[in-house]
């Protein structure tokens, strides 16, 4: 009984795949041999005319009950209008979208005198979707998207004036149709903002003002032209931004976008943390075109701007909900990493993670000293290429002196000072020194010191910063590249 009941499905099964191909195969083909089948004839679902559009009602079904949105279009013409709630704005190109994908409804599949009982299982006597055009002269147009065949991935669809005529269309104009608000929405756009010589990101919240300043060729007044970016702290003393952070903010900058629409009507800005923000202004140089009233010659000009982002708390995911100046929409932000960074009360979040980033292009003179042993090497440039030799005389290997400079340069910063108890037993004189004479002038020369801290960390002094520590273990390929180095000098 139970084999024969198994046959009984399949058969059943079989039978059903087989009408489907049959009623398929009927609506495409002409019938014939092969030599003799034509295209199939293309029919036009719908047809509707976008200039003279005034109003777009949609219903969709849903599990719950129905959703239903109307629009209309304003007075002016000019943009569409939710009638819940008119000041949200909404993108004419939404609509445009819905049309387009009704006009371009073109099929293959048209059957012809369905009579009302059959309706249903082309699910058009419920639809899915009811979509509802009103036009300047009064006259409606009504389209109803039934079920989806996954035989051939449509939809049925006919037009209420004449539901005996179904049609099967692709899935694009159920997804065009089937919109929410948010899908509507005209969201803000954040001006793509390239780094200048004079653009600041500025950061106010609690109390405290971050001020973020570009120097495309670094500050003129540092060591080194490593440094795009600057941060003052309630007018206080610039310290270095790290250029992993600096690479984060130019591309905040210059990416930056809104992500979801978080809240668009009744909205409460406190349940967003938006009723006490921080703020972000970024001030930067836009080019424009200007056209001289006289000559009526267009030229480009450079022109101060501005724009300010508003920021709250963050969502379940972590990013953080914003608001702009010219919109009452709540977002969720992209690069809400960045944010995070840049406006914490740790400012060593954002300074330099390496020992240094000496430009050696801007040193004439680096002194080596480590284990007993020094090399005082000269950098000269007059050929078009960096030449090195020891102060004392003789030709240094490039690769040795490149040797010591990477060591160095690969040394990570682990913790700092205030975080690890220093071991009084540790002796004060450094494992390691470089002292730098720069080529520019009112440079003074400065040295770069690693000093025994613990047992495990040694104390970096450098560039006004005393406060980074590394680990000792770290040091080995440094204080052998050093050596090697040393022994060329002797």
């Amino acid at each position: 009984m139970k084999r024969y009941r198994n046959l009984l499905i399949l058969a059943a099964v079989l039978a059903l795949l087989v009408g489907a191909y049959f009623l398929i195969s009927s609506l495409n083909k002409k019938g014939g041999t092969e030599a003799e089948t034509t295209l199939p004839e293309s029919y036009t679902a719908a047809s509707v005319a976008p200039e003279q559009l005034v109003s777009v009602k949609i219903t969709v079904k849903e599990d719950d009950g129905e959703r239903v949105l109307s629009f209309s279009l304003s007075d002016d013409a000019a943009s569409w209008k939710w009638s819940e709630d008119g000041d949200v704005p909404l993108d004419n190109s939404g609509f445009a979208s819905m049309v387009s994908a009704l006009n371009g409804a073109v099929t293959d599949v048209r059957m012809e005198s369905v009579g009302a009982s059959d309706l249903e299982k082309y699910g058009l006597n419920e639809p899915a979707l009811r979509a509802e055009f009103g036009y300047s002269d009064g006259k409606k147009a009504e389209y109803l998207i039934g079920g989806y065949n996954s035989f051939n991935s449509k939809y049925y669809f006919s037009e209420a004036s004449e539901p005996g005529t179904v049609y099967m269309v692709s899935s694009s104009v159920f997804n065009a149709l089937n919109v929410t608000v948010p899908d509507l929405i005209k969201k803000d756009e954040i001006p793509s903002v390239t780094p200048t010589k004079g653009t600041t990101v500025t950061f106010d919240f609690g109390g405290k003002k971050y001020v973020y300043s570009y120097y495309p060729n670094g500050s003129g007044t540092d060591y080194t032209d490593a440094y795009k970016w600057y941060l003052s702290v309630d007018g206080g003393e610039p310290v270095r931004v790290g250029t992993g952070t600096g690479k984060d903010i130019d591309g905040m900058l210059s990416g930056l976008y809104t992500r979801d629409v978080a809240a668009y009507t009744d909205i409460d800005l406190s349940s967003f943390g938006l009723a006490e923000p921080a703020t972000m202004t970024v001030s930067y140089t836009r080019t424009d075109k200007i056209t001289d009233s006289q000559t009526g010659e267009t030229k480009e000009a450079a022109v101060p701007a501005s724009y300010v982002l508003k920021i709250g708390a963050r969502d379940e995911d972590g990013y953080y909900y914003v608001v702009t100046e010219t919109s009452k929409l709540v977002y969720t932000s992209a690069y809400s990493d960045v944010f995070e960074t840049l406006m914490s009360d740790d400012v060593r979040r954002v300074m330099p993670e390496t020992v240094e980033d000496i430009n050696y292009a801007l040193v004439e003179k680096a002194v080596f000293t480590a284990g007993g042993k020094s090399a005082a090497v000269t950098l000269s440039y007059l050929s078009g290429e960096t030449e090195y030799a020891y102060a004392g005389g003789g030709a240094v290997d490039a690769e040795k002196f490149s040797a010591v400079t990477a060591a160095l340069h690969a040394l990570k910063v682990d913790t700092y000072s205030d975080l690890v108890e220093r071991d009084a037993a540790q002796s004060a004189d450094p494992i390691f020194s470089l002292t730098l004479s720069f080529n520019y002038e009112g440079a003074s020369d400065m040295t770069l010191s690693l000093i025994p801290y613990t047992e495990n960390y040694c104390l970096v002094s450098f560039a006004g910063r005393e406060d980074q520590l590394v680990l000792r273990e770290s040091l080995t390929d440094l204080l052998d590249a050093v050596s090697a180095l040393a022994e060329g000098a002797a």
